[in-house]
């Protein structure tokens, strides 16, 4: 903010969001005129407790030193003692830099002082005395930017013997550097960074050097420098032909001979030259002979990993940028030179991820390679990305090649110029090539000899796809001529694909060139041509062959027997594009020359001719008519023609292993769309509706207009091949219990946007959401006395099968009428899975599988004898909670026991069952949970066994009424424990105190006093000290009228705290007490916000 306006901007942070103040860390002052003053803005400023940064910078121009220093003292930020940064640009100081100083915290950890100067003017109004030593124990770190001040060479003007890092930047051509004598020795970390402007021919490159050379000799500590870092930026032309305008290679080595030193007897680890011409330049040139000077100059560096050098050269009018030499040639310089600097280093993504990425986009990129021409817009983004991904860094670079050489393309007539490039300039790439395609014509050249080793070279190549362009045999001529015949008979190749290509009847050519080791096989369009047989080959054998693709294939071979052997053969993909028959059937039909009936027969005879048709998995037909549907006869599919198609896949889908077919039909020609696609979409339902529930079919009826203009209507049915990704059944099952969390605790009557709507219509999805939805939908049953009859008779009558679906079932009754029908105990019945009731009737409580039993808000006769009939004998938890006396009753109370009850729980149960000597005889009860609301003593049963192992007390809320005392209340705390029949077997306690009378601040007995305090510690230590109380837990809240000032408030915390730290010295010792003290107000929404918290916490125990 600017400091005209900061009174403005802090005024909402102050009236109307002052609890934003403590999310504040950093605070940045722009100075353009002093500051109005405002009374609160100290208050405002003392809000921002995690105010950590300062920065000042100075906009004013012409502004005497004197009243710019006294409007800066004037803001109360520098009565702050919270800030840790202190950052000040473009400010003058007095030659002492007493106003410097006095304004520097002693708590301060890091100074930025950037343009800093002097000036000399008479101060009127401030004394003008050498300050004494300013002690900046805490300053870790400082930073001196273009800094040109007195105090820079003046004695002992700061103290930081703890001073870790410094940074030193000169951005002028200064005669010497200026290093401050009360600079510690003891520095880990020296930043040493110069930037030079040089303008026309009075700087010179050798004389630069030098001069640069001298200033750091005379630094007093040069061996410290852990960074070094040199811009030079110089204007002016390079072809006027004086010596000195580019540096020359003696300059460089004169300065990597400097630099040497530094880095093997100092601490030297980063290294940057930049040197930046501006001016009319050749750059074609001067690129390649500076990057010459540089790699020949700075070579003894190189190694070391330590040097980061460039030269950039920009013509004049900036019209391009031209990076001669980026980090050199080492693959580590350019990550070296920041590498070091952890509070410098960026964040960076785990290579990993990184991987992943790319990895993503490389997938967009053609899976076979192809030239640009025929590549996809996205397959040429793609690559694009690739490669600029590839520039980033040397991991990048790494991860990149992978992807961008993993499949290779070579064109028609150039496969020498393609591979001369990975045979003579980068062979080592030919690691990452896993693909390679090969384009023929009959024009292709006779290639080099050096091509057949370049292929061998390909260690990691996995698959070869050779393509006809001109139909042909595949001869060994052709192969030789191109030099695959390596490749081809290589060990490693695993895929084989061969594009329009001819070979001899016997295929004995095709069979040579198979590789044993081969797992794929795909041949598109290969035909057969005469020519003289010697002799027929033998049965080849392809035991590794996994997977066999014929695409418009018309060969002898495909009838011939025991041609290949496969006896591992997994998959075989069949495609006739003709009036060949395949799995994928691509029929197109003239005019009105051929009738769908006559076509469906066909498929269907085609079918059947097959030797296994029953193994069918996939089965895709696509069919193309050009005509006009409006010239008569049978031009579309009738229902019968799509019955007799679906008549002839069901043995297929039953008796099979189809499961997913695939009908297209597109007619071409002069169409009424509107009227043809509703047509057809009925036609299309009716004929293939057997096929449809199976969710195997997958009908589109496609019409084009003359000008292309496509409809399309597809089937509304979900496809099934290729089947879309699905998500694991175990997933939808997740989501659905998030939904279905919390659809318990209201009435969906009430709220439309209530879980259980989204639940009951996720149910009517599929089956397999029905399954999953149901037991959420039906896991609580709810009944009142309004609805019981209507509940339970769906329940019973409707739906049975919905019972095993119950765990949970509420009653809510607000009368004494309850009619019970016939049928209800039957209904009831069927709850089997019923867990933890938490209210019942008699005949759900006598069922023998409750084990956990809660009654809430329930009234009882003064004997309990109506509740001891409903508890089943096995029972092992209860829990009672509101619990009441309807009517008294002259009986005597009689024993049950319960051998089984382990746990019992007493919520605010006041009822002469607690009072009894024998009600409930439990010699296994092993924990007792009992809570309290109310201002009256604690009753315990005395029916308690002896042999309890744990008594909690749960917790316990008092509410001050009328003028009880903190002394009285803490009084009947401790009578309360006290009658407790073993209280020393209590191991946790947690007591809460709210006072909501909302009284003055200063108020008589508002705050406990210490003695108060005291009186509840010795009693609680006392307690601790006895039994096994290792828990104790203190609240206490009091809702005040409160307007008092934020300085007061925080008298009023530091008393408090200091009155809980002395009073429960001893529990905070033994680490067993948590304390909160809390006083809170009302805002103007009438919320409660808290003014003041007081705590005291217990220390984390170590483990092993």
């Amino acid at each position: 903010m600017f400091s005209s306006n900061i009174s403005a901007r802090l005024s909402f942070l102050h009236f109307k969001a002052p609890h934003l103040a403590e999310y504040i860390r950093r605070l940045c002052v722009w100075w353009n005129r002093p500051a109005s003053e405002c009374q609160w803005l100290a208050e405002c400023l003392y809000r921002m407790k995690s105010f950590r940064e300062l920065i000042l910078v100075s906009l004013l121009v012409g502004l005497p030193t004197e009243r710019r220093i006294l409007a800066a003292r004037a803001m109360p930020i520098f009565d702050a003692s919270r800030f840790r940064k202190l950052a000040l640009h473009d400010w003058d100081f007095a030659e002492d830099a007493y106003d410097l100083l006095g304004m520097l915290s002693p708590i301060l950890e890091e100074l930025v002082l950037e343009n800093i100067r002097t000036e000399n003017i008479e101060m009127e109004n401030i004394e003008m005395e050498t300050p004494p030593t300013t002690h900046l124990a805490a300053l870790r770190r400082l930073v001196l930017v273009d800094t040109v001040h007195p105090m820079l060479s003046a004695e002992n003007i700061i103290e930081c013997r703890r001073l870790q890092y410094l940074e030193l930047q000169w951005l002028r051509d200064t005669d010497s550097w200026n290093m401050p004598p009360w600079i510690p020795v003891s520095l880990s970390e020296f930043a040493l960074i110069m930037k030079i402007t040089l303008f026309g021919s009075y700087g010179r490159f050798p004389g630069l050097f030098t001069w640069i050379k001298d200033c750091i000799d005379r630094l007093p500590f040069p061996n410290l420098i852990k960074v070094f870092s040199i811009c030079i930026q110089k204007s002016f032309s390079t072809r006027t032909g004086v010596d000195g305008f580019l540096p020359e290679t003696s300059d460089y080595e004169m300065l990597s001979r400097f630099l040497q030193p530094l880095w093997k007897d100092g601490v030297l680890e980063n290294f940057a030259l930049t040197i930046i011409i501006d001016g009319d330049h050749d750059v074609a040139p001067d690129s390649a002979r500076e990057s010459v000077k540089l790699n020949t100059a700075f070579a003894g560096l190189l190694p070391a990993n330590v040097s980061d050098v460039r030269f950039i050269v920009r013509p004049e009018g900036w019209r391009v940028m031209h990076c001669v030499t980026n980090s050199l040639s080492s693959p580590k310089i350019s990550a070296r030179f920041w590498g070091e600097q952890g509070h410098r280093d960026p964040p960076t993504l785990p290579v990993e991820l990184i991987s992943e990425i790319i990895a993503i986009v490389a997938s967009e990129d053609s899976k076979e390679p192809l030239p640009v021409a025929y590549k996809s817009d996205v397959e040429k983004e793609a690559f694009r990305t690739l490669a600029a991904a590839s520039l980033v860094s040397h991991s990048w670079n790494a991860i990149s090649r992978r992807h961008i050489f993993h499949s290779v393309f070579i064109p028609f007539n150039n496969t020498s110029a393609r591979l001369s490039f990975l045979h003579f300039q980068a062979p080592h790439l030919a690691e990452y090539i896993h693909r390679l395609c090969v384009w023929w014509d009959d024009g292709t050249p006779p290639v080099s000899e050096w091509l057949a080793e370049c292929f061998c070279r390909l260690k990691n190549f996995r698959e070869l796809i050779l393509t006809s362009s001109l139909s042909g045999l595949l001869t060994e001529r052709r192969i030789s001529a191109v030099g695959v015949m390596p490749v081809l008979a290589s060990s490693r190749l695993r895929t084989l694909t061969l594009r329009h290509w001819g070979f001899a009847e016997d295929a004995y050519d095709l069979l040579g060139m198979l590789p044993p080791t081969l797992e794929e096989l795909v041949l598109e369009d290969i035909h057969t041509e005469t020519i003289e047989i010697e002799a027929p080959p033998p049965t080849t054998h392809l035991a590794d062959l996994r997977r066999l693709v014929l695409i418009d294939t018309a060969h002898p071979m495909l009838s011939a027997e025991n041609i290949i052997e496969c006896p591992h053969l997994k998959q075989l993909e069949l495609y006739w594009l003709y009036n060949v028959v395949d799995s994928w059937v691509t029929i197109t039909l003239w005019s009105n020359g051929h009738s769908f009936r006559d076509l469906f027969t066909w498929i269907k005879d085609c079918i059947n001719r097959l030797p296994f048709p029953n193994l069918i998995q996939v089965l895709k037909i696509h069919i193309q008519k050009f005509s006009d549907v409006r010239a008569g006869g049978d031009p579309l599919p009738q229902i019968l023609d799509y019955e007799m198609l679906s008549r002839a896949l069901q043995p297929l889908c039953k008796n099979g292993a189809l499961t997913s077919i695939t009908l297209d039909i597109s007619t071409d020609g002069n169409h009424d769309v509107g009227t043809y696609s509703a047509r057809e979409s009925a036609k299309v339902k009716a004929g293939l509706a057997a096929l449809l529930p199976a969710n195997i079919s997958d009908p589109r009826f496609i019409m084009d207009r003359t000008q292309f203009s496509t409809w399309t209507h597809r089937d509304e049915r979900k496809h099934v091949c290729p089947q879309p990704e699905k998500l694991p059944v175990e997933l939808f099952a997740e989501i659905i219990a998030i939904v279905a969390d919390g659809a318990q605790e209201c009435n969906p009557q009430n709220d439309e946007n209530h879980p259980f709507w989204t639940l009951t219509a996720s149910s009517l999805v599929s089956r397999t959401w029905t399954t999953i939805c149901r037991p959420h939908i039906f896991h609580t049953l709810s009944i009142s006395t309004e609805n019981t009859t209507a509940r339970l008779s769906f329940l019973h009558f409707d739906a049975p099968h919905l019972s095993e679906y119950v765990r949970t079932v509420h009653l809510w009754w607000n009368d004494d009428s309850c009619t019970a029908l016939a049928w209800f105990p039957e209904c009831f019945a069927r709850l089997k899975n019923l867990p933890p009731l938490s209210a019942g009737i008699v005949s759900m409580l006598a069922a023998p599988r409750l084990y956990k039993l809660a009654l809430n808000g329930w009234g009882f006769a003064s004997d309990a004898s109506d509740l001891l009939s409903m508890l089943p004998a096995a029972l092992e938890e209860l829990k009672l909670e509101d619990i009441m006396e309807t009517h008294v009753t002259e009986k005597a109370p009689r024993t049950v026991r319960f051998d089984a009850l382990r746990t019992l729980e007493l919520f605010d149960v006041f009822h002469p069952m607690l009072e009894f000597k024998s009600f409930i005889d439990c010699p296994n009860l092993e924990c007792l949970t009992a809570r309290w609301y109310r201002y009256e003593p604690w009753n315990l049963p005395p029916w308690i066994p002896d042999g309890l192992s744990e008594l909690e007390l749960y917790l316990l809320t008092v509410n001050l009424s009328g003028d009880v005392s903190y002394l009285e209340l803490f009084a009947w705390i401790k009578n309360c424990i006290d009658s407790l029949p073993f209280p020393d077997t209590i191991q946790s306690l947690t007591i809460n105190v709210t006072n909501n009378h909302f009284l003055d601040d200063h108020s008589e007995g508002l705050y406990p006093t210490p003695l108060e305090y005291e009186e509840l510690s010795n009693f609680l230590y006392k307690l601790y000290e006895q039994g096994g109380l290792d828990d104790i837990t203190l609240s206490i809240t009091i809702d005040v009228n409160s307007r008092a000032s934020d300085a007061e408030l925080y008298m009023d915390e530091a008393r408090e705290s200091a009155k809980l730290e002395t009073s429960f010295a001893p529990l905070v010792e033994e680490n067993v007490l948590d304390v909160e003290f809390l006083v809170q107000r009302s805002n103007n929404d009438g919320m409660l916000e808290p003014i003041m918290r007081c705590s005291i916490e217990r220390a984390e125990m170590e483990t092993d």
